[in-house]
């Protein structure tokens, strides 16, 4: 209550009421973005598909335009060709009733278009990390690819996003590297933004590679309860029988797992399994 009453003095004598806005996280809803900066959202139409895709796009063009860093221009990008693509097929469907519905997704996928392909020409010329990683793994780009690498050690390359990168170019030549490096970047993820679900696919995928069949268990129920994903367990349970006192066990561990990756409280091993 007292922290309540001291923020109410500062917006009103100090600051001003914007001052005790809610703090932005990986929860905060699109419509809080857009009360708060109205132009981020005017060509992406609020009608009914994409909602997911839009939402993204619309807190990483947030972070682009009020925190600007090469980190926020990669995300946008991303979530401007992720919006892309659910927009191409949106804009095929023909509404049985609203006929402008299709013009409106026609026009935002037009948009959004000419914006990639704009912000793709800057990334081009870009020599920092989360250019050279856009470059190489969306444009095909060999050159940056081999910069990207030299620059393994850079302190830069601890964040959760390049540390995913990083871990995707070791997955076949050194499995067990690549598996702490993924444990890393989930470890490095804070509450402003969502753990992708490709993340816990991709550790998943290293303990299945290194047939630790247990751990794979393990974090597919963590996959399962964090991105509500349909987990074949049976496929899991091929390639190791685990009785029901083990599956208990491991239903344990990953309520565990869940509760500290959604505080954000997750801790990487600190060497290589």
């Amino acid at each position: 209550m007292a922290k309540y009453y001291r923020c109410l003095f500062y917006s009103i004598f100090i600051l001003g009421l914007s001052s005790c806005k809610t703090e932005l996280t990986a929860n905060t809803p699109a419509s809080e973005y857009c009360s708060r900066d109205p132009q981020i959202c005017q060509d992406v139409p609020d009608e009914g598909w994409c909602t997911l895709k839009r939402d993204d796009l619309i807190r990483s063009r947030w972070y682009a335009k009020h925190a600007p860093s090469d980190k926020h221009n990669y995300l946008l990008l991303n979530s401007m060709q992720n919006y892309q693509k659910c927009m191409t097929i949106a804009a095929r469907i023909r509404p049985l009733k609203n006929k402008i519905r299709k013009t409106i997704r026609t026009e935002a996928l037009l948009n959004i278009t000419h914006e990639i392909h704009q912000r793709q020409q800057e990334i081009l010329k870009k020599r920092d990390l989360f250019s050279l990683y856009y470059r190489w793994s969306q444009l095909g780009d060999h050159d940056a690819k081999e910069m990207f690498l030299n620059r393994e050690t850079q302190p830069q390359m601890n964040d959760p996003i390049l540390k995913y990168a990083l871990a995707s170019l070791y997955n076949q030549s050194n499995p067990k590297k690549s598996l702490l490096l993924l444990q890393q970047s989930l470890a490095g993820y804070t509450k402003k933004w969502p753990i992708p679900h490709y993340l816990l696919e991709a550790i998943i995928t290293e303990y299945m590679r290194l047939k630790q069949y247990e751990q794979a268990y393990i974090w597919a129920l963590v996959l399962k309860k964090l991105g509500d994903v349909n987990t074949n367990f049976e496929q899991l349970k091929r390639y190791r029988h685990f009785s029901e006192e083990q599956i208990d066990d491991f239903k344990d561990q990953a309520k565990k797992l869940v509760k500290d990756i959604k505080k954000r409280q997750y801790q990487a091993p600190t060497s290589t399994p």
